[in-house]
C-alpha cells in the first residue's frame, strides 16, 4: 500500500519538468547547459579551496590532475568522501549552493517540497575504494537507504553528477520488492543490519551521466560503485522531504537510546530559508580545517552550519 502512495506522489513531483522515467520511483533529469556549467564552476572553485592550492584552478582536467597527484591533501574529506564545509569555504559553499538552487528552481517543484536536509553534501570518490572504510558502520559502498542513517521516510534523494569519470565511478540503484514494508526504512546501527532487506531489492539497469540529476524515492536504495581503472568522481549527494501526507511510516527512531529523528530535525531547514540561501540568507561554518566533529556513528552531519539573514541597506 505504501509503495502506491509513494508512486502517486512521485508522479505528481515530476510532472512539471521534462525527465526520463527510469521507473515509477526514480527519474533522470537533463540539466540546462548554462546552469550545469555554473554548478561545475563553483564546484571547481570549492575543490580548489579544499586543497588549499596557491593558485585557484577552475580548469577541470587540471583540477583532477592536481587531486590525483596530491592524494591526502584534502583535510576536510570524510572516509565516505564528503567534503565538509569549513570557515574558509563558507563563501564558496554558498555560491555553489545558490547554483544548485537555481537548478531546482528550474524544475518548478517548490510546492511539492516540505523541507530540506542541510547542508547538502559535495562528495569526492576516488577510483579505488579504501578497504578500511568498508569496516565502518555505514560505508557508502554497501547498498543502503539514506533513512538508515536518519533521513525521514518521505525523503527524496537527489544525486547530481558534476565532474570526473562518471562513466566508471557512480552509483548503483535497486528497486523495492512488492512485499516492501515501511519498517525496512528505519535507522540501523550498521549498514549490514539492512542486508536482509537489501537482498530483496532488484538492481536497476541504469548508469548515470555527468550533467544529469537523479531524483529517487527513499525506497530506491543505492551504493557507490567503481569499474576497474575508474578515475575520480565529484557529485552532489543530498535530498529533501516530500509533501506526502498520506504516508504512514515510522516517526521517532532511536539507536542505542540515541534519538536519530531528533538529530535529523536539528539538521532540517524550512524550504523558504533554503531557497533563499546565497541570496537573502548566508550559511557560515565557524569550524576550521583542524576541527573534526563527532558524527555519532554517521547519524550527525560533520559540519557546524550557522544561518544568517542578509540585510540590505
Amino acid at each position: 500500500m505504501s509503495l502506491e502512495i509513494r508512486k502517486k506522489y512521485f508522479q505528481s513531483l515530476t510532472e512539471s519538468f521534462e525527465c526520463k522515467k527510469i521507473n515509477d520511483l526514480m527519474v533522470e533529469v537533463k540539466i540546462n547547459d548554462e546552469l550545469f556549467k555554473n554548478l561545475q564552476l563553483y564546484a571547481a572553485i570549492y575543490l580548489s579551496k579544499c586543497m588549499k592550492l596557491d593558485a585557484l584552478t577552475t580548469n577541470i582536467d587540471l583540477l583532477i590532475e592536481k587531486i590525483l597527484n596530491n592524494e591526502g591533501c584534502i583535510k576536510n574529506m570524510t572516509p565516505n568522501g564528503m567534503l565538509v564545509p569549513k570557515r574558509e569555504l563558507s563563501l564558496d559553499f554558498n555560491n555553489f549552493l545558490k547554483s544548485y538552487i537555481k537548478i531546482l528552481d528550474s524544475l518548478k517543484i517548490f510546492s511539492k517540497i516540505e523541507n530540506f536536509h542541510f547542508p547538502p553534501n559535495i562528495r569526492l570518490k576516488y577510483g579505488v575504494e579504501d578497504k578500511s572504510n568498508l569496516n565502518r558502520a555505514h560505508p557508502t559502498e554497501k547498498m543502503h537507504s539514506d533513512t538508515w542513517t536518519g533521513a525521514n521516510p518521505n525523503w527524496i534523494a537527489v544525486h547530481l553528477y558534476i565532474l570526473g569519470d562518471i562513466e566508471n565511478n557512480h552509483l548503483k540503484y535497486a528497486y523495492p520488492p512488492s512485499d516492501f514494508s515501511e519498517d525496512w526504512l528505519k535507522p540501523v546501527k550498521k549498514a549490514e543490519d539492512g542486508d536482509n532487506f537489501a537482498k530483496k531489492f532488484k538492481e536497476i539497469d541504469y548508469e548515470p551521466k555527468a550533467g544529469f540529476m537523479i531524483l529517487a524515492d527513499a525506497t530506491i536504495i543505492h551504493r557507490s560503485f567503481r569499474k576497474p581503472g575508474a578515475g575520480i568522481r565529484v557529485s552532489l549527494d543530498t535530498g529533501f522531504d516530500g509533501l506526502i501526507p498520506d504516508l504512514k511510516s515510522f516517526k521517532d527512531a532511536k539507536i542505542d537510546n540515541m534519538n536519530v529523528s531528533s538529530i535529523r530535525k536539528e539538521e532540517t531547514v524550512d524550504k523558504d530559508t533554503f531557497w533563499s540561501m546565497g541570496d537573502k540568507n548566508f550559511c557560515f561554518f565557524p569550524d576550521n580545517f583542524e576541527t573534526h566533529n563527532d558524527t555519532l556513528g554517521g547519524y550527525k552531519h560533520p559540519s557546524n552550519p550557522k544561518i544568517f539573514k542578509l540585510v540590505n541597506d
